[in-house]
């Protein structure tokens, strides 16, 4: 299931979990100081300018000259623990993959081209990094975002802020309805590009054979028909993403709308300065941006869950021969071996000796 794949991804980090700690906490750092940005322009609005106050005007450009440089900073610092947390993981997913790989009879490779194991190991591995240094850091912090901008909102003016958030419940309902779809098509397109690279490995591998049976029209008729295939499945996939993010994109251009014409009318009714507005329209654009980046997220967690199902779908096989614990050792030995009434078999309708 997709929480006990989630389960094993969290044991796997494990020997990581101090530098996804300080990943996590640069992310924080920064969505504070994304946070803090509009309020120097409202203090610019309602008090800088309209005061003639040139010691705050230039302490406010100084200001955040200084917090662009510390942002920054934190970035690269971010991006690089995030980069080599991923790689690392990769590098051991890979590795557990492939010494479990050479644990598997025979009987495993007979069933599967090879091309599909190959792709597993080298394309599918890479679902580890996108699920744990991707989506899941961005999840914490998106969350983190969005309730910490939610509470200020709702500081700033309550009456705004419910307008603000009365388009969410669509969201969740745009979300129920491609969730499932998204999940279908892209297992389907990562199941067709296993064949492809099946057929490529074998087309590939055995060119001597193709040759001499003069089988490369036929190879590549069957190529072409996989590819195109391939193309439909991949292109149903990203019309499905597509549509979702427009239906996202439409629905936050709307709240964004009202809030302009409502909070208009507050400023001109003098209920509301004019810097507060516009310091709360940035911060409901801020809103939105976590609701899009979730959305978005799913769309990438979807095919990446599916990736990793079929990681685990082959850690998870037992080999048919199991090595003893405590195999005897040969010593030096001598003498005969007579086999008598000896019989070997792949598969237990067709013997081979």
């Amino acid at each position: 299931s997709k929480h006990r794949n989630l389960k094993r991804l969290v044991d796997l980090a494990q020997p990581y979990k101090g530098l996804l700690f300080d990943a996590v906490l640069s992310m924080l750092v920064l969505s504070a100081l994304n946070l803090v940005s509009p309020i120097p322009m409202k203090i610019l609005i309602d008090n800088a300018i309209p005061e003639g106050n040139l010691g705050l005007l230039g302490a406010v450009v100084i200001g955040l000259l200084c917090l662009n440089l510390f942002r920054q900073g934190v970035s690269y610092l971010n991006s690089y623990t995030i980069s080599y947390v991923g790689s690392r993981l990769v590098f051991d997913m890979r590795r557990k993959l492939f010494q479990h790989l050479q644990r598997l009879s025979l009987s495993f490779y007979d069933s599967r081209r090879s091309g599909e194991i190959v792709s597993r190991l080298l394309s599918d591995v890479y679902s580890v990094q996108t699920l744990i240094t991707g989506s899941a850091l961005s999840l914490l912090v998106n969350v983190f975002m969005f309730v910490s901008i939610l509470i200020i909102v709702f500081l700033m003016h309550w009456k705004l802020a419910l307008v603000s958030i009365a388009i969410f419940p669509l969201h969740i309902l745009t979300y129920f309805f491609y969730n499932k779809r998204v999940t279908t098509s892209s297992r389907r397109a990562s199941q067709k590009s296993c064949e492809i690279w099946g057929s490529a490995q074998e087309a590939i591998g055995g060119a001597k054979l193709v040759k001499s049976f003069t089988a490369e029209v036929r190879e590549g008729k069957d190529f072409v028909h996989e590819t195109k295939e391939s193309f439909g499945l991949n292109l149903d996939l990203t019309v499905l993403s597509m549509q979702w993010n427009r239906t996202a994109n439409i629905l936050a251009a709307v709240g964004t709308l009202v809030v302009l014409w409502y909070g208009g009318l507050l400023v001109m009714r003098k209920e509301m300065q004019l810097g507060t507005f516009l310091a709360f329209n940035a911060y409901v654009g801020m809103l939105y941006g976590p609701v899009m980046q979730l959305i978005s997220m799913v769309g990438q967690v979807l095919p990446a869950l599916v990736g990793v199902e079929r990681v685990f779908e082959i850690l998870d096989m037992i080999p048919e021969v199991q090595e003893a614990p405590e195999p005897i050792v040969l010593t030096d030995m001598k003498g005969e071996v007579e086999f008598k009434n000896v019989s070997f078999s792949y598969s237990e309708d067709e013997e081979v000796l």
